[in-house]
């Protein structure tokens, strides 16, 4: 449930319209860059390009982003043949929203559909969605469902690659407290059906009652369970605290059949300058998470007559107890170009420190993200 991972990148044109409840913006056309460094020895550059428009009561969107990556980070002590590694990840999508609204509040239904692609990685997403005003126009009800398949294995063994299914579903909730405050809630269900352990990942076996510093005794495969279910709720307040003053906050919980329950909670203030031209935001977050109920620091196998091993078994972070805190600076500047044009420039930059609770191999981990925006609409 971090923010480390780049594999699940979620669509970006076509998860905006499997829940389009939001107006409609007519033509657009992005390009960005996000570059993430930490100090765990992974960089990525990773490019944008995205465009979108309108057509009577339908809207198109399609998006291209590439991932080039260059890690050697501490992942690599749990491989079988610790190495650094540069590769890039490809992904596309293209979505399609139909606006059936007559007479009353808006009626929204889309389809979309996503494919991303690395050298040990391969995944298509399709996404449903419906979205429907009710209470005069006061509130939004959005409801979703995407079905993925997966496969991935080893680069070097392409024939004995796994596959995977993802099934998940979404529904939202948009309601108008007040002029100046709207409320969201939302819920979803992820299913995750099929092979998820890494082909990379050894776990370290050691002696029973082996002391701190010693040597393990052998290295076997990680071993995780195929079905996995995770739930999430969120709820968010944006509310306009006086003129050219935003606030956004919200809270996510997040728990699933492996044990890990997560916490995250996210406050944003943004002000509005030189007639709103020019947007200045703030942002910090943080984040809980308990580890799965089958991770461990160290894991102990018995040798001999009764030898055995964990059945389930990890060398994964990502499932250890762990926090992340975040803060971000944001500024955007809209220059109204006439006859409808409007052209946005934005920059950001985030700090990112994870705290590893009980993690063998590394206790922190610090990231510095920076992103430049460019968007034209009409």
């Amino acid at each position: 449930m971090t923010d480390a991972g780049f594999k699940a990148r979620p669509c970006v044109v076509v998860c905006l319209l499997l829940v389009g409840g939001t107006a409609r913006a007519g033509d657009r056309a992005n390009a960005s860059l996000m570059v993430y460094g930490d100090s765990d020895h992974v960089l990525v550059f990773s490019p944008t390009t995205a465009g979108q428009v309108t057509v009577g009561p339908v809207e198109l969107g399609a998006h291209v982003t590439l991932d080039i990556i260059s890690a050697a980070s501490v992942d690599l002590v749990t491989a079988a043949s610790p190495r650094g590694y540069r590769e890039v990840r490809t992904e596309a999508g293209a979505g399609v929203a139909w606006d059936l609204t007559q007479g009353g509040g808006r009626r929204l239904v889309s389809l979309g559909y996503t494919t991303s692609q690395e050298p040990d990685f391969r995944t298509h997403q399709l996404a449903v969605g419906t979205s429907l005003d009710l209470l005069d126009r006061l509130a939004t009800l959005s409801l979703g469902y995407g079905f993925g398949h997966s496969r991935y294995g080893h680069v070097d063994a392409l024939d004995d690659w796994q596959a995977r299914l993802t099934h998940r579903v979404d529904v939202g909730w948009t309601h108008v407290l007040h002029r100046a405050v709207t409320l969201d809630v939302a819920y979803g269900l992820t299913i995750l059906d099929g092979a998820q352990q890494s082909p990379y990942r050894f776990v370290r076996l050691y002696a029973p009652g082996a002391p701190a510093g010693a040597t393990h005794t052998t290295a076997v495969a990680e071993a995780v369970p195929d079905l996995r279910l995770r739930h999430t709720a969120t709820a968010r307040v944006r509310a306009r605290l006086v003129p050219h003053l935003f606030l956004i906050g919200d809270y996510r919980f997040y728990g699933d059949s492996w044990g890990v329950v997560g916490h995250t909670g996210t406050l944003r203030l943004a002000l509005g300058l030189l007639d709103d031209a020019l947007t200045i935001a703030v942002e910090g977050r943080f984040t809980h998470q308990s580890a799965a109920t089958f991770y461990r620091a160290r894991y102990e196998s018995v040798t001999g007559a009764d030898a055995r091993i964990p059945e389930w078994r990890t060398a994964d972070k990502e499932l250890s107890p762990l926090w992340t805190t975040l803060a971000g600076l944001q500024l955007e500047y809209t220059a109204r170009l006439g006859q409808g044009h409007v052209l946005r420039v934005g920059a950001g930059a985030d700090a990112y420190i994870l705290g590893y609770l009980d993690y063998a191999y590394a206790s922190r981990r610090t990231a510095f993200i920076t992103t430049f925006d460019l968007t034209w609409e009409h």
